[in-house]
């Protein structure tokens, strides 16, 4: 082999090996958590009709967003304990101490586009698409990390695009209602957004002199807005509660809205998300969303200081839509003793859902705004 082969041989080495390794440290400096983000593709028969007119939507600002659920200071039960608990949930000892945490996952949505997660942890969570509202959840087996005295923590970190919407609303170009199967399925009672008689009267009287769905939903809005008081001291949750005391959180708020939209003949549901206060703060939210023929999903949120409907800003993060949230694996035992949980769901969900037995610890949250930036 003459010295011109040596070079040629050694060249294609360096070539098949160095760049290859090289390669791959560069793809591992840029490696992104593989999570979707895209949006949930709702079932065929709940999909909204078609739109004739749109929103604007008015650039806002670039959020990088964490997401932080801890559990501290974690103390096992003592043996004995751990099997008087098992005897009363009527399971297994060898199935405690339990931990399993649901998260719903932010999801595109028109206000809220170019999802992009830089971390995600613990990395072994499992997904479940709930199509019926296009929510994403999460949900992580922790029960293998509970140690006395040691702590646990899931985190998610990442940033979106998000826009204020603004609707030019006109009550003479609202269409007529189809009962088809969206209209029964956001028309319908559910759980906690019962139309008893008195809720359904009270509809009555507060849009007796409204023409249109829009003109309806505005006098609900307004009435609500301008009779109810915020309390911070929960009642019985569901809406027929909430009309006879008009004092609750603005969760209820939401609900009883619901309800009476749905009592008049207009679909409407929940949200629950975010603000983003002054102080890069999250500060839980719930508000709504009607639907008009012709328009769409409009936003009303009842519990903001100045009633805000058809418009929204852009310093929101919508996390999940509707009630009732479908908790995949959801321990047996939990069914009865998992607080926040019902019939298998969740009410609505911002942050976390948990099950947990055979243990306590000083489980909290973190809610930030890392970054804020322009488009």
């Amino acid at each position: 082999m003459n010295a011109f082969d040596r070079l040629r041989l050694k060249a294609g080495w360096i070539i098949g090996v160095i760049i290859p390794v090289l390669w791959g440290c560069a793809a591992l400096l840029e490696k992104r958590p593989q999570v979707d983000t895209t949006a949930v593709k709702t079932l065929p028969a709940l999909k909204a009709p078609d739109v004739r007119y749109r929103p604007a939507l008015e650039e806002g600002k670039i959020y990088t967003v964490e997401l932080r659920w801890k559990a501290e200071n974690i103390r096992l039960f003592s043996h004995e304990a751990m099997q008087r608990l098992a005897d009363s949930l009527g399971i297994a000892r060898a199935s405690l101490p339990h931990l399993t945490l649901w998260a719903s996952d932010p999801v595109e949505r028109p206000t809220q586009l170019f999802i992009d997660y830089l971390r995600i942890e613990p990395p072994n969570f499992y997904t479940n698409e709930e199509r019926y509202h296009g929510n994403r959840i999460r949900h992580w087996v922790l029960s293998d990390r509970l140690l006395d005295g040691g702590k646990i923590e899931v985190v998610r970190r990442f940033r979106y695009r998000a826009y204020a919407i603004k609707y030019d609303l006109q009550p003479e170009n609202v269409g007529p209602y189809q009962t088809d199967a969206f209209y029964r399925f956001y028309t319908r009672e559910e759980p906690g957004l019962e139309q008893t008689e008195v809720l359904r009267d009270s509809a009555r009287q507060i849009t007796r002199n409204c023409g249109s769905a829009l003109d309806r939903a505005t006098a609900l809005a307004e009435w609500l807005h301008q009779t109810a008081a915020y309390s911070d001291s929960l009642n019985k949750r569901g809406a027929a509660t909430m009309l006879e005391t008009i004092k609750d959180d603005e969760a209820r708020y939401a609900m009883l809205y619901t309800a009476l939209c749905r009592a008049s003949g207009i679909p409407a549901r929940l949200v629950s998300g975010f603000s983003i206060e002054e102080n890069r703060r999250l500060r839980e939210r719930v508000w709504n969303e009607f639907f008009l023929p012709n328009y769409g999903w409009i936003p009303a949120d009842i519990a903001a200081d100045m009633l805000q409907i058809g418009h929204l800003d852009h310093r929101r993060l919508i996390m999940c839509v509707g009630i009732d949230i479908p908790l995949v694996d959801l321990p047996r035992w939990a069914l009865l003793k998992a607080e926040g949980i019902d019939n298998g769901n969740a009410f609505y969900m911002q942050l976390a859902t948990t099950a947990a037995a055979g243990f306590t610890a000083d489980m909290s949250s973190e809610l930030l705004v890392v970054a804020e930036d322009d488009f």
